[in-house]
């Protein structure tokens, strides 16, 4: 809903009776729940031009609530609704976002990293896509050590150049923990990091996916497979 919520603070002549004589008046609009005009004393503006919009909106309700103006009961009741709204934090806060998202698109230079920072978005989105479609078709044969679309020994150069490692470091050390990788596409392949880091495509597993451990499969003929244990490391030591 925040795309469509919407606080506007101007000053003019609204009283037709005092052409001359100029207020604020703060228009806000919220889907669902009322659309409705608060007007205030011109020397407001200043300071209510350029505020968030929740606390733009908490100055025009405490100028209304001192009861000064003859207010017609719909004009009442959507004020009402609007204040009722703005209890709920969450609301307060989409309308904050709404507020932040309006005031980069108005800014020139917030405006223009706004529209490269999409650009690159939908570029990083297309070269996922090629990527996971390469890594679809480059996939090793079950009973040789050669690239099922080129023939290439594998893993072949279409793997390589893809440079996606599962070893990259996440938030908690996540790499550190890895002791396998799993291929979704034959579950019977499990690979120790030895043979298994810096595949793309792969499932990585933690101890905790394999309780009882696992033997690599890496390997053809399959007298040369590694099957060492994924669990164990070179020294002999439990992962």
């Amino acid at each position: 809903m925040s795309d469509s919520i919407s606080v506007r603070i101007t000053l003019d002549s609204y009283d037709l009776m005092h052409p001359r004589e100029k207020q604020t008046q703060v228009y806000v609009q919220i889907p669902e729940v009322a659309r409705v005009s608060y007007m205030l004393p011109a020397e407001r503006f200043q300071g209510l031009k350029d505020r968030a919009w929740p606390e733009v909106l908490d100055v025009a309700d405490e100028h209304y609530e001192r009861g000064w103006a003859v207010e017609d009961s719909t004009t009442v009741a959507a004020r009402a609704a609007v204040r009722a709204w703005l209890r709920d934090d969450a609301n307060r806060d989409e309308m904050q976002a709404a507020f932040e998202a309006d005031h980069a698109r108005r800014d020139p230079v917030a405006r223009k990293l706004l529209e490269e920072n999409e650009r690159l978005r939908a570029r990083v989105a297309e070269l996922e896509q090629l990527a996971v479609a390469a890594r679809a078709l480059h996939v090793q044969y079950p009973d040789s050590e050669h690239c099922q679309h080129d023939g290439e020994s594998w893993p072949c150069p279409t793997v390589e150049a893809l440079n996606a490692h599962n070893t990259a470091p996440g938030p908690d050390g996540e790499a550190d923990r890895i002791v396998a990788y799993r291929n979704s596409d034959r579950p019977g392949v499990l690979l120790c990091r030895e043979h298994g880091d810096g595949w793309v495509g792969l499932t990585p597993l933690t101890s905790e996916d394999l309780p009882d451990g696992g033997l690599c499969t890496w390997g053809w003929p399959k007298s040369e497979q590694c099957g060492r244990d994924v669990l164990i490391t070179e020294a002999g030591d439990p992962r």
